[in-house]
């Protein structure tokens, strides 16, 4: 029997199914379908009567249509059903439970198992979500997602694999190592890397030997992906470092940086003389992580010697390739760079010394500049504030490091005729300060504990505000606007009224500053922006869009459950809805501008 052919016909029922039982009659695909349905139909009588059925639905009355399409649709559905098979093709064989496994516990119910299995195993998106729930659910100590989670090492989608390998299987223990060793494959890809890594992991040191000899086996003789993994894991064999050192000389590149970062665990001196051999020859670009993860204390020195070198002769090879590299792997490898006295001092004389003052070393005076600018030591940040005069490229780190050392007052004064000219270099690179030191527009509204250390609130003087209102920078208004001050409020008021769309960042940015400032019109513009919302924009509630719903008045919870029916997406109307009756719970004082409406946003939107 064909099936293929009774297959193409359900995805067709389908199709009109879907359409409208209106457009079946006279299909053009029905009947491009007919003639091979009446030749088979003289073989085999289920085919005549297969064609019979769909000649009736093609040529039917539009009042006959939706009938005759569910005589053929369920007539097909018959005979597909009766031609299915229940038997999996290939042969049986191991996946190496052992019979402790065998005996785990498989309480779970199928019926939450199931969507676990289909994340670990299939593809789409959303899975990520869901293998994190069920980990915190404990539903990996179900003997059934085994050999899913094994599966799902190999997903194409890297975070869903790296998740599994890093939080999944230490959950699951010892008890999936049969698993893992039965599948592994010397010659597999990224999967299996990620397996010999879980493998020597979860394996008990009483056992470690077999382990260390499978790492030390698969260095040598694994596909590329197993052979990285492999060196990874021999940094903690001491009694491998003479293969260590001899696979940091391997024709492939990728091989010789795994090692090299292996024998950073090493502070013997044939590692030490390995790591700057790779400094300063061929490997230059592969050197600097390595050295900078290393344990050793005197590979610091010679480094910074070295560093001494070049910086001895770069007046004269300053623009050489090959001077650059090596200056930016010393830079790279320093430890903890400007920490200490000797190379803070380094760091200043390089980017003192006027022959680093052309355009093939900007990469080096900005990598400098940011080294300086991290240790937060005054001694630096006191020399990269006066360096503004004589590097102007590096005015940005200049203006950071004030920020850091001076009065708000004070910086303001040094630093506003630099934006005299908008559009100038200058401008623009205390404007790209403004953007990364600027908290964004939800940071007042998270617990502290919520807040990333990155957005460290900085003082900055209440002056720039309106100088950034009179440059039009609306977004950088928005997220320094902390008092309501007249001039910031009517400006803010007026972008929030030009173009509003509840979809994007410009929008509640503009809003949420509203809010913050406490200001009286930001309710009503909230509501009328989502009501002017087109429904197909809003996948989803962003956490910006929910903090501006929560913090609009209870009195106005009754409008914005109208809002809910216009918009398409379910789980927007859901959202929205839910957003609506907690608003309506509100209590007076959580209503109104204060520390209490800040309080009951932070306790709901999450």
């Amino acid at each position: 029997m064909s099936i293929p052919l009774l297959r193409e016909l359900h995805e067709d029922l389908r199709r009109l199914l879907i359409a409208g039982a209106s457009l079946a009659p006279n299909d053009l695909r029905l009947q491009a379908m007919l003639p091979k349905l009446e030749r088979l139909g003289e073989a085999a009588p289920v085919f005549k009567k297969v064609g019979e059925a769909v000649s009736e639905v093609v040529r039917a009355t539009p009042d006959q249509a939706a009938t005759k399409l569910l005589d053929l649709s369920v007539l097909l559905h018959a005979i597909l059903h009766t031609q299915g098979s229940t038997e999996t093709a290939g042969e049986l064989r191991s996946i190496g439970l052992t019979d402790s496994n065998a005996s785990a516990p498989t309480h779970i119910s199928y019926r939450k198992l199931q969507p676990v299995i289909d994340a670990l195993t299939q593809t789409g998106s959303g899975r990520l979500e869901v293998i994190r729930q069920a980990n915190a659910d404990g539903v990996f100590t179900d003997m059934r997602t085994f050999v899913p989670a094994m599966t799902a090492l190999e997903d194409s989608y890297s975070e869903i694999a790296e998740y599994v390998a890093e939080e999944v299987l230490p959950k699951i223990g010892q008890r999936i190592l049969p698993v893992l060793h039965a599948s592994f494959n010397f010659e597999g890809g990224s999967g299996d890397a990620r397996k010999l890594t879980a493998i020597y992991r979860l394996t008990a040191e009483e056992e470690k030997a077999a382990a260390k000899e499978l790492i030390r086996k698969s260095a040598f003789n694994g596909s590329l992906p197993v052979r990285i993994s492999a060196l990874r894991l021999a940094a903690d064999d001491a009694d491998f470092e003479d293969k260590l050192l001899e696979l940091s000389y391997d024709r492939k590149k990728e091989i010789r940086s795994a090692a090299l970062l292996a024998l950073s665990g090493s502070d013997s001196e044939q590692a030490l003389e390995r790591l700057m051999e790779a400094l300063m020859k061929k490997d230059t670009a592969i050197a600097a992580e390595p050295i900078r993860r290393s344990v050793n204390p005197k590979l610091k020195e010679r480094v910074l010697a070295f560093g001494e070198e070049l910086l001895g002769t770069m007046a004269t090879d300053c623009k050489s390739a090959s001077w650059l590299e090596r200056m930016i792997a010393v830079l790279g490898g320093l430890r903890s760079p400007g920490q200490h006295a000797a190379e803070r001092y380094f760091l200043m004389r390089l980017l003192h010394d006027d022959a680093i003052d052309v355009m093939e070393t900007s990469r080096i005076q900005s990598e400098t500049a940011e080294a300086l600018l991290e240790s937060k030591h005054p001694e630096a940040l006191l020399f990269l504030q006066e360096l503004r005069h004589k590097r102007p490229n590096l005015l940005g780190y200049s203006f950071k490091a004030a920020v850091r050392l001076e009065q708000p007052a004070d910086v303001y004064e040094a630093y506003k005729p630099y934006l005299d000219d908008r559009k100038g270099a200058a401008a623009k690179q205390l404007l790209q300060v403004f953007y990364e030191w600027v908290p964004g527009p939800l940071y007042e509204f998270r617990n502290p504990w919520e807040r990333d250390e990155s957005e460290a609130l900085v003082s900055w003087d209440s002056r720039w505000v309106h100088r950034l209102v009179k440059m039009n920078e609306e977004d950088l208004v928005a997220r320094l606007a902390v008092k309501p001050d007249q001039e910031v409020v009517d400006y803010l008021l007026y972008k929030a009224k030009v173009n509003p769309n509840i979809a994007t960042y410009r929008t509640t940015t503009i809003l949420l500053a509203l809010v913050r400032l406490g200001n009286e019109q930001a309710p009503e513009l909230i509501l009328s922006t989502i009501e002017k919302a087109k429904p197909k924009h809003i996948y989803y509630l962003e956490e910006e869009i929910s903090f501006l719903c929560a913090s609009i008045p209870s009195r106005y919870a009754d409008r914005l459950r109208l809002t809910v029916d216009r918009f398409y997406y379910e789980e927007t109307r859901n959202k929205l809805l839910e957003l609506a009756d907690l608003v309506a719970a509100k209590k007076e004082e959580e209503s109104t501008k204060g520390a209490g409406l800040l309080s009951w946003i932070k306790s709901i939107v999450r």
